[in-house]
């Protein structure tokens, strides 16, 4: 709707008008097109990492083959790759159309139809192994989604640069979903981790930091994870910080402050857990409920 008509039609009162000011209050769209581009960086960098691997996790050579595979999935679970005849080059020929999408994706050409694309081949091939599949790969999906809903290819695309004329600012309504998603991902896990005991004893950190396979990354001292009481501390800290983020995210006052001690909680994690791209696409989501002009590598000089 032009600016104009927007501007002179009356607003909705009650549940209608609360739901309009949530989804469609204006927005600077470039925001999505931001995302869209840190999206295609990580997505690329997943998919370069299946490349040595291909055939081991998806082949029927490898230590996944389709029957069993569809044994451990739900049988109506959509894969193409596991529909398709059990080749070694049509595997390669479906990752190689992968791959230009996504890289398709990050310039922002067909903008649209590539995160739908996009969204596709994950389908496809998670679910023909799904036993390699976790939290990680399911933010992904979601992502590739939501990014399908977003006027992702507004700015900083091919297709921005095609446009012709001077058309009206879409409304980025999409990036609701990722601010919502970002929420249920804190919010599920702040339940789960309080239904236990390790986390509310304040002894969880002290079993994660003797797990040798993805513990210890990079070099930690000592000290922090061998005295009790530092450990305990921790331990609540991740506790309160998961409860907390889902309503301060949401709260103008303290909105810019989460977004910046979310972003520092999942790098300290990073550093220290080799969880691979996990904590770089949560940081990607919380950058959702930024404002273009906060981030200061995009504004304008």
């Amino acid at each position: 709707m032009p600016k104009a008509a927007a501007a002179s039609k009356p607003e909705a009162l009650g549940f209608a008008g609360a739901w309009n000011r949530f989804f469609f209050a204006e927005r600077d769209p470039r925001l999505a097109s931001v995302l869209r581009i840190g999206y295609g960086v990580l997505l690329l960098i997943y998919l370069a990492i299946w490349i040595p691997d291909l055939r081991m996790w998806f082949s029927d050579t490898g230590l996944m083959p389709v029957v069993d595979g569809r044994l451990i999935i739900n049988e109506d679970a959509p894969s193409l790759i596991a529909w398709l005849p059990q080749h070694d080059w049509l595997l390669f020929l479906c990752f190689g159309l992968f791959f230009a999408s996504a890289v398709a994706l990050l310039v922002g050409w067909q903008t649209r139809v590539q995160a739908v694309l996009v969204l596709f081949w994950l389908t496809a091939f998670q679910h023909r192994n799904i036993a390699i599949v976790d939290g990680e790969d399911t933010i992904f999906r979601l992502f590739a989604f939501y990014l399908a809903l977003c006027p992702a290819g507004w700015a900083y695309s091919v297709d921005a640069r095609l446009r012709k004329g001077d058309p009206v600012p879409p409304i980025p309504w999409g990036l609701r979903l990722f601010q919502i998603q970002m929420s249920v991902i804190y919010l599920s896990s702040a339940i789960e981790k309080s239904s236990g005991h390790d986390w509310t004893s304040g002894k969880a950190l002290y079993y994660v930091a003797r797990l040798d396979d993805s513990f210890g990354r990079l070099p930690v001292p000592d000290f922090l994870f061998t005295h009790l009481g530092l450990i305990k501390l921790m331990t609540w800290s991740v506790l309160v910080l998961e409860w907390a983020l889902p309503v301060l995210l949401w709260m103008k006052r303290s909105r810019k402050a989460a977004i910046v001690v979310g972003i520092v909680f999942h790098l300290s994690v990073d550093y220290t857990m080799n969880l691979f791209l996990f904590h770089w696409i949560m940081i990607l989501g919380l950058l959702s409920f930024a404002e273009l002009d906060e981030l200061a590598f995009w504004r304008k000089k």
